[in-house]
């Protein structure tokens, strides 16, 4: 992970600092070069992401919003993707 960082801080990408209450902890923040970075990553994963959706039924796409809260019941979160649209609805994130 240190080496991650030291490769993003090396771009620009983030700046480590030191944690003001414990000074065994060094935080991470993205700068503002990197949240721009990370705004033009998200949005092409979110792209891919929907490509991927509008490949599948709408039988298949509720099958998968299940399948996410049954794993997020296991894990003890709640069931966001439930919760947000019905199952008869589930669209691809827009």
């Amino acid at each position: 992970m240190t080496r991650v960082v030291a490769a993003l801080e090396a771009e620009g990408l983030v700046q480590r600092f030191d944690d003001p209450h414990d000074r065994r902890v060094r935080r991470v923040r993205l700068t503002r070069r990197g949240r721009a970075q990370y705004r033009t990553w998200n949005a092409r994963y979110v792209e891919r992401f929907n490509a991927l959706l509008d490949q599948l039924s709408a039988a298949e796409r509720r099958r998968l919003i299940a399948a996410i809260d049954a794993l997020e019941h296991l894990a003890g979160l709640q069931g966001v993707a439930g919760e947000a649209e019905s199952l008869e609805s589930a669209t691809p994130i827009r």
